[in-house]
């Protein structure tokens, strides 16, 4: 007989078809009573769901409960942390997972001096395949989650070592039967007859281990009064315990390793096709998170080494207000509308405090450097040498304008702006009204040699006139791609080969809900689209073509059915070459359509086998999946297999030599459909859960069909407006090629006028108001770190000691240089130091922190 491991816990959505602010009155109930048991009772204990965020709310309204908290936390009867708030691991950034976890387990030390050590995630859908990696980089070597995993598959148990694309390896359990398999645990005879023996049964005959984990909990439920009578009923080799405890005991020896993600839909649901879902709920959360990591970040650590008083804190706000809306029920989508919009607020929110302090340090250095009315500065905010092309908006009441020292600069775009014929001026000695002069926005190609973490002063100045020309052969071209439109459909020649109907559109009904995309059974076919218009322009290294699709569509799902087409649909792409680089692709359009599913495909190699996209930190390789293969799915799995999959904006198919890439920004969901790589762009839907789905037989997940629940409609999921998504192609060899290639395709160009013809261009330079004291700094400042393109960096000011911290991914084996050693500090994510003659060499996929050799001593 297994030592069966005793494990209390509540599980806290934060947020689900009930708000935030719903929780806190729950959340304020139930830990008070917990409170009060422990208390009471020293040998119950209970975890806190693994999130700081819970005991922060609770502290918030009962501030004065901190010292019994301490003191239970010390006792061992409160579990709490590492993270904030607990993450989903596909449809966020890397960075944010870091940053959760870090804040997290920073906060758990402040507050409380401990924190439990392990990577608890009991309820996310399915896990990313470098989940270890992260955790190994906290120290952190003992993992929990539950969904995703089929242990016949992937011939693994329940308890095993789960290793990253490197060595790093997490001793894991899988909750099997769920965290709830136990809920409401009881002494009665059906209880132990009904649950507890078959499931603990079904666990001890699936493990080698001699021991196996029972949690007790639920959704919000607290904790069983009498729990450690109860257990004595179970007999001897039942014991209240902690998570803790059973890892103490887990044995690695027996233990079999596994290395990968987990997708599968045998025992529980994932929700594989939820990546559509709320796009404006993802795709706002990666509007905030670049900002954050791509430019306030590293305008931070140039503040810092300014010697600018700028805070920190704004930025970790920012982060927390993302980190609210990142479990898996809010980034995925399968809320309530009141919740949608509470989270959209948030992601808001965050992104306006990140652009606001970009705004702040911008201005700060503007006046620094004397900043005069004819310059711009122009802000390389990543730790790499950048002389790529990008586009900057110049203001001024010139018609023409050239940037002066630059390698090239054009104007693509001009927006004339009519002033006030009646303006208020105030001033100090009396307010009076003038004329304002017109002026234009100017859209820039500008390309510079800008050296890493560095900003630059250009001057421009009035040019003749220069216009974009149009050419009406319809293609534009650079040395690696051409473009051209033949019988309406567009065309794609590369150095290695050609791709007719390159970009095709898809249209199909969704009957599914805010957790899964399903197809409507009546009308399963997709409609395409036509090129109806065509426009090409050029000017000197800058071309584009704009293209119109268009379609009519059914504007309902009972339209559909009747194949009732009766509105128009047109999509408008806009396809950029600037100089030699790969091409950029947007994509614009107005939902007006409800309950459905709209795809962009590019053509890729055909008969590929596997398909490779980025995740967090990492990439997959995934078979793809053809309709023969799915037949029967429904007697083995609780939803259809299908090879709909997350990524973190790359995307490709395994084939020999050079391949076509797709990057995109924030566009969670792809699927590779014979020689297609099909994006998702949403997946529009009226209803939080419904039951029977295509895709998805038996009950509404969200417990909506449950006895006492009520369906809830959700008339926001349907994402109607206006809606916009950016994409680029390339070709390259390999996916670590494509990985340093969208770097720079993900970077924010960062510029700054001190301009005062529109006071509002810049999000609060209207309202800055910046103390002079005639001091000065160099008009061009750079941070030289020397991390070649083996790396991935970002940067990031650290809450232990306020100093600016590299972390550094490492996409090969890099050997420790002389000056790495001499001019850095090696780190792990906790900002421990770790001894560089331990690394021969900087491991393959392997995390680290890096800190200047000044801040050394900080370690």
């Amino acid at each position: 007989m297994k030592k069966v491991h005793i494990v209390s816990h509540t599980h806290w959505d934060r947020e689900w078809y009930f708000s935030t602010s719903d929780s806190l009155v729950l959340l304020d109930h139930v830990v008070t009573d917990v409170l009060r048991v422990l208390t009471n009772n020293r040998n119950l204990n209970i975890c806190l769901d693994g999130q700081t965020s819970i005991l922060e709310d609770y502290l918030k309204i009962n501030p004065q409960k901190i010292d019994v908290i301490k003191q239970l936390i010390s006792n061992g009867q409160l579990s709490i942390g590492p993270w904030y708030t607990q993450t989903d691991t596909f449809y966020v950034a890397g960075e944010s997972i870091v940053n959760n976890l870090y804040y997290g387990i920073y906060q758990s030390m402040q507050l409380f001096g401990q924190y439990m050590s392990i990577a608890y995630l009991p309820d996310t859908f399915g896990f990313s395949n470098q989940l270890p990696m992260i955790a190994s980089g906290f120290n952190i070597k003992n993992c929990i989650i539950w969904r995703g995993v089929d242990f016949e598959q992937d011939q693994m148990e329940p308890y095993f070592r789960w290793q990253s694309l490197g060595s790093d390896q997490v001793r894991t359990a899988v909750l099997h039967g769920g965290y709830g398999g136990f809920k409401k645990a009881n002494a009665s005879e059906v209880f132990i007859n009904e649950k507890l023996n078959p499931l603990i049964n079904e666990i001890s005959e699936l493990t080698t281990q001699a021991h196996v984990l029972m949690p007790v909990g639920n959704d919000q439920h607290n904790i069983s009064h009498e729990l450690d009578k109860i257990a004595l009923a179970y007999g001897e080799n039942y014991k209240i315990s902690t998570y803790e405890t059973f890892f103490d005991v887990f044995n690695d020896k027996v233990a079999p390793c596994f290395s990968g993600e987990f997708r599968h839909v045998k025992y529980t649901r994932v929700h594989r096709s939820s990546g559509g879902v709320r796009v404006d709920i993802k795709q706002s959360n990666y509007k905030a998170e670049q900002q954050l990591t791509r430019v306030t970040q590293p305008l931070l650590a140039i503040s810092h080494e300014l010697g600018l008083p700028v805070s920190t804190e704004v930025a970790w706000l920012a982060w927390k207000k993302l980190f609210e809306g990142q479990a898996h029920d809010g980034i995925v989508g399968c809320v309530s509308d009141d919740v949608a919009l509470d989270i959209l607020n948030r992601n808001k929110q965050a992104y306006e405090l990140a652009k606001s302090q970009e705004n702040l340090i911008k201005k700060m250095i503007g006046q620094k450097v004397r900043l005069k009315k004819d310059e711009v500065m122009i802000f390389n905010t990543s730790l790499s040498q950048y002389n790529q092309y990008q586009t900057i908006d110049i203001i001024t009441h010139d018609e023409y304008i050239k940037i002066c020292d630059v390698i090239d600069s054009e104007i693509v775009e001009s927006k004339l702006i009519k002033g006030y014929t009646h303006a208020l001026v105030e001033k100090p000695e009396g307010n009076h009204y003038e004329r304002e002069l017109d002026y234009y926005i100017h859209k820039v190609i500008v390309k510079a040699d800008l050296k890493p973490l560095s900003y630059q002063v250009f001057k421009f100045r009035p040019l003749q006139e220069k216009l974009m020309t149009e050419n009406e052969d319809h293609f534009i071209k650079n040395d690696d791609f051409h473009f051209y439109v033949e019988n309406n459909r567009l065309s794609l020649k590369t150095n290695q080969s050609v791709f007719h109907d390159f970009i095709h559109f898809l249209d199909r009904a969704n009957a599914g809900d805010t957790y899964d995309f399903s197809p409507l059974k009546e009308v399963p076919t997709n409609i395409s689209f036509d090129i109806t218009h065509i426009n090409c322009k050029k000017v000197s290294h800058y071309q584009e073509m704009k293209l119109t699709y268009k379609a009519i569509l059914p504007s309902t799902i009972e339209n559909r059915i009747k194949n009732q087409l009766d509105v128009a649909f047109e999509i408008d792409v806009l396809i950029k070459l600037v100089g030699d680089e790969y091409p950029k692709i947007s994509v614009d359009f107005n939902n007006n359509i409800l309950n459905h599913q709209l795809r962009v495909g590019f053509k890729t190699t055909s008969n590929a086998k596997n398909s490779i996209a980025s995740t967090p930190f990492g990439h997959v390789t995934r078979p793809i999946v053809h309709a023969d293969d799915l037949l029967g799915w429904e007697t083995k799995n609780l939803e259809i297999p299908i090879d709909i999959h997350p990524n973190s904006g790359v995307v490709g198919v395994d084939c020999q030599g050079a391949n076509l890439w797709v990057f995109n920004k924030g566009v969670k969901e792809y699927q590779v459909i014979d020689d297609y790589i099909y994006m998702t762009l949403f997946s529009a839907t009226d209803e939080l859960g419904k039951p029977n789905l295509l895709y998805r037989p038996g009950r509404a997940s969200g417990d909506t069909t449950k006895k006492g629940h009520i369906r809830i409609k959700t008339p926001l999921a349907q994402v109607l407006g206006n809606h916009k998504y950016e994409f680029a192609i390339g070709e390259f060899e390999c996916i670590k090629e494509a990985l340093v290639a969208f770097e720079t395709f993900e970077r924010i160009p960062v510029f700054y006028q001190n301009q005062t013809i529109n006071l509002f261009y810049e999000r609060i330079d209207n309202k800055i108001d910046l103390i002079d004291y005639d001091e000065t700094i160099e008009r061009e400042r750079y941070f030289n770190n020397g991390f070649s393109d083996e790396f991935i960096t970002s940067i990031y000011i650290s809450k232990y000691d306020n100093q600016p911290v590299i972390r550094l991914y490492s996409l090969e084996n890099v050997a420790i240089t002389e000056t790495m050693k001499q001019e850095y500090v090696i780190g792990n994510l906790l900002e421990e130091k770790i001894e560089t003659d331990y690394f021969e060499r900087y491991k393959l996929y392997t995390l680290r922190s890096v800190k200047d050799e000044f801040y050394k001593n900080n370690y």
